[in-house]
């Protein structure tokens, strides 16, 4: 079968899941790329325990990872009974649209920062923000909706965290505003004046 999501597209990225016996069989570990086939003893089984290590893309945009560790929602699929060859799909938990702008104080989008959201069961990379200062990207539905907003440390701007979010349902007119902050730059020089060229670090 396939790993599909809720709207029909199948998955491409890496996926684990369990092939679990509900009439006391064995189980079956699997490790996919979409599609995955495995052979089993004849009976009832599920498809559970659903984890996605890494964000996939889908027509050129970001859908989160899915990790849940603690009071995770039962994912599994209905029991099936295998008595021959069967097809059964695994059907991914529902996607929410997250997208929106990013401006500065003045309300001029920004360009170039990096958007990242999470729910309790997964989360995206970084993002770019396009030239008008806007993101989309899908997470997985849950409680625990929140945003980071990654800038660099010359920009000019602070980073910028909001939770509490709603991502049980699409969210397609978020509107973030970054704060300005003052810039400290200068020369790491010798002590006889010359300015060091290589790389350096420091706090």
């Amino acid at each position: 079968g396939d790993i599909v999501l809720t709207t029909g597209e199948k998955l491409t990225n890496g996926a684990e899941f369990t092939v679990q016996s509900t009439s006391g069989g064995s189980n079956y570990y699997i490790n996919s790329r979409g599609q995955y086939s495995v052979s089993v003893e004849y009976g009832s089984y599920k498809l559970t325990n659903l984890y996605v290590a890494y964000p996939f893309y889908i027509n050129g945009v970001q859908y989160s990872r899915i990790s849940c560790w603690d009071s995770c929602p039962d994912w599994s699929s209905s029991e099936f009974t295998v008595t021959g060859d069967t097809e059964q799909d695994y059907v991914m938990p529902e996607y929410v649209e997250i997208s929106g702008r990013v401006t500065d104080e003045q309300g001029n989008p920004v360009e170039g920062v990096g958007v990242r959201g999470a729910t309790n069961y997964g989360s995206i990379n970084a993002e770019t923000t396009d030239s008008n200062g806007q993101f989309k990207a899908f997470v997985v539905a849950g409680p625990g909706g929140r945003v980071t907003i990654d800038v660099d440390q010359d920009s000019g701007y602070t980073d910028k965290e909001v939770t509490g979010l709603d991502f049980t349902v699409d969210q397609t007119t978020l509107e973030f505003q970054l704060e300005s902050a003052p810039l400290l730059y200068g020369d790491i020089v010798l002590t006889t004046g010359e300015k060091l060229t290589n790389g350096a670090e420091f706090t």
